[in-house]
C-alpha cells in the first residue's frame, strides 16, 4: 500500500505534468493561429531604419499597394510594392524586375514616411540595389503604426549611371 506522503508525492507529479501538457499545448497552438509579438524585436517608429527580414516583421507582411510600371527597354518591367507588417506596425518598399537586371544596369525602391523618413535598398538595413544578374531588393522599415502616418514606396531604374523614379504606389 502506498503511505500518506507517496500519494502526496504522486499527486504533486502528476499535477505539475498536467500543467506543463496545458501550457505546452496551449502556447504551441497560439503560435499556430497568429504572429507572436515576441518573434518581432521592434514596434512602429522603433522599426525606423531596421531590416524587415532581421527583425521578423517579414514574417506576417503583406503587399498593400503594387504598381508595375511601364516597359523599360526590351521588355524589363518592374513591380513596386508597398508592404506592411500589422504585428511590427511599420512599412516598407520592395522592387522587383519581371528578368535579371542586364549588365550596366541598377534598380532600387524607395521608402518614404509621412514623417520625413526616407529610406533606399542601399540604405543600411536594406540588402542593398538590384545588380546586374539579379531581380529584387527591399528598404528598411518605417514606423506606419498609427492612422495619422503614412508611407508610399517607388521604383528606380539606372541605366548609363543615370537614374529615374519608374513607378510609385500611392500611401498607406
Amino acid at each position: 500500500m502506498f503511505s500518506i506522503k507517496q500519494m502526496i508525492s504522486l499527486g504533486l507529479m502528476l499535477l505539475m505534468l498536467s500543467t506543463m501538457v496545458v501550457f505546452t499545448t496551449g502556447v504551441a497552438s497560439a503560435h499556430t493561429t497568429s504572429p507572436s509579438l515576441a518573434a518581432v524585436s521592434c514596434l512602429d517608429t522603433s522599426c525606423d531604419g531596421k531590416s524587415p527580414i532581421s527583425t521578423g516583421c517579414a514574417g506576417d507582411g503583406q503587399d498593400m499597394h503594387v504598381v508595375t510600371s511601364s516597359d523599360l527597354g526590351g521588355g524589363l518591367r518592374a513591380d513596386v510594392a508597398l508592404r506592411y507588417s500589422a504585428t511590427c506596425g511599420a512599412a516598407w518598399a520592395k522592387v522587383t524586375f519581371n528578368a535579371s537586371m542586364p549588365s550596366g544596369h541598377y534598380g532600387d525602391a524607395g521608402i518614404k514616411s509621412s514623417r520625413g523618413k526616407y529610406y533606399d535598398c542601399s540604405s543600411a538595413g536594406g540588402n542593398g540595389w538590384v545588380s546586374p544578374g539579379q531581380t529584387s531588393c527591399y528598404t528598411p522599415m518605417v514606423g506606419d503604426y498609427h492612422s495619422s502616418e503614412s508611407a508610399y514606396a517607388a521604383g528606380f531604374y539606372s541605366t548609363n549611371g543615370t537614374w529615374k523614379q519608374v513607378a510609385t504606389t500611392v500611401s498607406y
